[in-house]
């Protein structure tokens, strides 16, 4: 089968070009002495990885290499503020993985709290830790009270992938994340939230580890979502219900045990 690249039309007497539009890399390295936008190289790469995002368009990827970036913040939505926000359709890599390079949030839940990472439907966060985000206690309880560790808008298509989501609380829902397309490869630990101490609302969580997280009411690991494959869920504790899991809509393939709550320690709800 013959492909074409670059194709040309006529209609009533005008030509028509199409041409395939590359994407581009922008580079992030917290101890460059020269950064210079948009940060297309090693040489001229951003010290902050929101400055690269900012430079970058749809379909662009934002590579990031070692180091635990813990400056700088962001406002989507009124007064809570992110480490980062991705507020396009593009991706956000670490070079080495979650082991060498961290975004750290600030807590604790409150007024000077701040979130890891804000992600757009279509985003995807790719290999990093996310450490000590926390929200607000106040205000609006989706925007500002969910999601310590990453929060997504539109969940659906987001990605989070090969992460580690660690010492995030909310104030009310999923204290390592919230409203996730799909959390994949990643895990989920010593999170802490009113439901879900790791986390509510994912579309898909797969192949992960959701361990030794707490819930003050209901969900100790995961309190909500549409579907769990291939996942651990160990060591997590409910101060209600559902010390593993809460109303997660389809399960299988799973591990759970170790998990306590009042009521229902390992799952409540859900097909299994």
């Amino acid at each position: 089968m013959k492909t074409f690249p670059f194709r040309s039309f006529v209609v009533s007497g005008i030509l028509f070009v199409a041409t395939q539009v590359s994407a581009d890399t922008h580079y992030v390295n917290l101890n460059n002495p020269a950064p210079v936008a948009p940060y297309t190289n090693w040489t001229t790469a951003a010290t902050n990885i929101q400055f690269a995002i900012s430079a970058s368009a749809d379909g662009d990827v934002v590579l990031v290499t070692n180091g635990v970036y813990n400056t700088g913040g962001i406002a989507v939505y009124e007064n809570m503020t992110n480490r980062i926000a991705i507020t396009n359709g593009i991706t956000v890599r670490s070079v080495n993985g979650a082991a060498f390079t961290a975004i750290a949030g600030r807590g604790p839940v409150g007024s000077n709290a701040i979130r890891c990472v804000w992600l757009a439907t279509n985003a995807v966060l790719d290999g990093f830790t996310l450490t000590g985000g926390c929200t607000l206690a106040e205000g609006h309880v989706v925007n500002k009270r969910t999601g310590g560790g990453v929060w997504s808008d539109e969940g659906g298509k987001s990605l989070v992938t090969n992460c580690v989501i660690t010492g995030c609380s909310a104030d009310d829902a999923g204290g390592g994340f919230y409203n996730i397309g799909t959390l994949a490869q990643t895990t989920v630990t010593n999170c802490t939230a009113l439901f879900g101490g790791a986390g509510s609302g994912a579309a898909l969580i797969e192949n992960c580890a959701i361990v030794n997280n707490r819930s003050v009411r209901d969900g100790g690991g995961i309190y909500s979502g549409i579907a769990m494959r291939d996942t651990l869920v160990s060591g997590n504790a409910a101060g209600e219900r559902g010390g593993g899991m809460y109303s997660v809509a389809w399960v299988e393939c799973c591990t759970v045990i170790g998990n306590s709550a009042q009521q229902y320690g390992g799952v409540v709800g859900g097909d299994i």
